[in-house]
């Protein structure tokens, strides 16, 4: 049974939120019931192992932080950070690109300094004389 405050604290986050516990899964679902869809999962109250969570505010400020409406107020600042995110994460892809191709230049340059090393060492017009 789910406690009176917890089902008040979690309508005041948003009230299309239900929450009731899964026997199948033997853990607690927070679900957003829409009118003529089907409810979509919010958050699954299990821990890392695998045991249920208990309810408590931690887990309304789990739900709380996930709200994108709130943390950014309309869909164009939405858009606007995801496009932020994906540019950070193509400049530090082709950063790491570029320390890579920088890298494998560096150990041709050993390897092709070994070989010359070794050919000016040994006599290689005559072998096996």
């Amino acid at each position: 049974m789910v406690p009176d405050w917890f089902k008040k604290l979690l309508f005041d986050t948003d009230p299309d939120l239900i929450i009731y516990w899964n026997p199948f899964k033997a853990c607690w679902i927070v679900d957003r019931k829409v009118e003529g869809e089907v409810n979509t999962t919010v958050l699954v109250c299990k821990a890392d192992n695998g045991d249920a969570l208990p309810l408590n505010e931690n887990i309304i400020d789990r739900i709380r932080s996930m709200d994108a409406w709130k943390k950014h107020g309309s869909y164009e600042a939405y858009h606007a950070h995801n496009v932020n995110l994906a540019a950070e994460d193509e400049a530090k892809r082709n950063a790491e690109i570029r320390e890579n191709y920088r890298l494998a230049a560096l150990d041709d340059k050993i390897q092709m300094n070994r070989v010359h090393t070794l050919t000016q060492r040994h006599d290689t017009l005559r072998i096996n004389q």
